[in-house]
């Protein structure tokens, strides 16, 4: 009898490997889809918030005695950019810390069942989970770095802003009928 229980048990155990290693794959393949939508995202975030400091720079040196409505208005179109890129780049991290998440949640399970604790995929799941984690991680460092030189850059703009509108109004005070844009 313990003969004729065996098969039953072994071919229990290897449907439920081969199932564990289906799911696994495919959300492994949607860990990483999602996990390099994400990545995508930051790189676009990153390139905004670069542009938008470009623009910063060009207005900052530009003529400083006027306001140039035109190069102000690109200035804040690029803010704009900027801000609702960084916006859909954290909701597409969300989503690849959900699909990570996912990934995660499979390898627990595995490791608790009997039949399935020891199967080699997922070690391999487990370092794949790790490395999206690594990238994503890496990515918003990267991502955080820039918009670091950002806020910087919009603080020298808002007292480089300041100082103009001061200007204007002690030029206005010394000489009444100058107009200076």
């Amino acid at each position: 009898e313990d003969e004729v229980s065996t098969p039953h048990d072994l071919t229990t155990t290897d449907i439920e490997n081969t199932s564990l290693e289906t799911v696994l794959s495919e959300l492994c393949k949607e860990m990483k889809t999602m996990v390099e939508i994400a990545v995508n995202g930051y790189q676009v975030a990153s390139n905004r918030v670069a542009n938008h400091i470009n623009i910063m720079q060009e207005v900052l040196e530009t003529n400083m005695t006027r306001k140039d409505e035109a190069a102000w208005n690109k200035m804040f179109e690029a803010a704009v950019a900027k801000s609702d890129a960084t916006k859909c780049a954290e909701i597409k991290e969300k989503g690849a810390v959900a699909a990570i998440d996912n990934v995660i949640e499979v390898i627990g399970t595995g490791r608790k069942n009997k039949a399935t604790s020891n199967n080699p995929e997922l070690l391999v799941a487990e370092e794949s989970a790790n490395r999206a984690i690594a990238l994503l991680e890496q990515t918003k460092a990267q991502g955080a770095a820039v918009q670091s030189d950002a806020k910087v850059m919009e603080e020298y703009r808002d007292l480089v802003e300041s100082g103009r509108k001061q200007f204007h109004k002690e030029m206005v005070s010394i000489m009444p009928d100058v107009k200076l844009g």
